[in-house]
């Protein structure tokens, strides 16, 4: 059944050749993209809801860390390649943005245009997944050497801008680790420790700078 269900993963709602798992597809998984166009005009809304690339950094990043798990238990070479496939759509998602801190859900039909806003629960499996990557044997010297920039990148990101999930917007954010809620607080604590331990390998002048980031509007968390 295990195996029978990550074929069936694979087969029907990874999307090639991004390697981002999509929230739906039909049987033979096919799905409609939204349009470069509709991406950047919000369609259906800034954070993708209801098309299948609203929680490609989410679905990808958990399923990351569950492959690992099962590599380090029973190791193989095709799921050797199945995680390298993952680690690539991950880090794409982190790529086609200028902003360090900004996480995308996914693609449009172009492979680079992407909705405005991500969020805490696509942000935090996107680390999950690519820190376990980089320590597993699953991952060469290389890949774990090009996840190491980007983890970096991004937690010092979050650093910089306060522990706030920074939109592609000018000045907004899109929910906060600094928080009351007991769910942002345990999400909190991993984050940091991990900044801390990539930041050993950087300048510890600039690691250590004072958050620059304020922002002029906040928008609730939202999934």
């Amino acid at each position: 059944m295990e195996k029978f269900l990550h074929e069936q993963v694979f087969k029907r709602f990874i999307r090639m050749p991004y390697g981002h798992i999509m929230d739906c597809a039909d049987l033979s998984g096919v799905a409609v993209i939204p349009t470069a166009e509709e991406c950047r005009n919000y369609i259906p809304s800034i954070v993708a809801w209801t098309t299948p690339i609203a929680d490609g950094a989410m679905f990808g990043g958990l399923y990351l860390y569950a492959l690992c798990q099962r590599y380090a238990a029973t190791p193989s070479e095709a799921l050797k390649k199945d995680i390298g496939v993952l680690i690539r759509g991950l880090l794409l998602l982190c790529d086609i943005s200028d902003v360090d801190g900004f996480i995308a859900r996914g693609v449009a039909d172009d492979g680079v245009t992407h909705y405005p806003c991500s969020s805490n629960d696509q942000t935090g499996p996107w680390i999950l997944g690519l820190y376990f990557a980089m320590h597993s044997d699953a991952a060469d010297a290389d890949t774990k050497e090009e996840i190491r920039k980007r983890l970096y990148r991004t937690l010092r990101g979050f650093y910089r801008n306060d522990w706030q999930f920074r939109n592609e917007w000018e000045g907004t954010a899109l929910g906060t680790y600094k928080s009351a809620d007991f769910r942002n607080c345990a999400k909190f604590c991993l984050p940091r420790r991990w900044r801390e331990s990539l930041a050993s390998s950087a300048k510890r002048s600039s690691a250590h700078t004072q958050p620059k980031f304020r922002p002029r509007a906040f928008i609730p968390a939202a999934r």
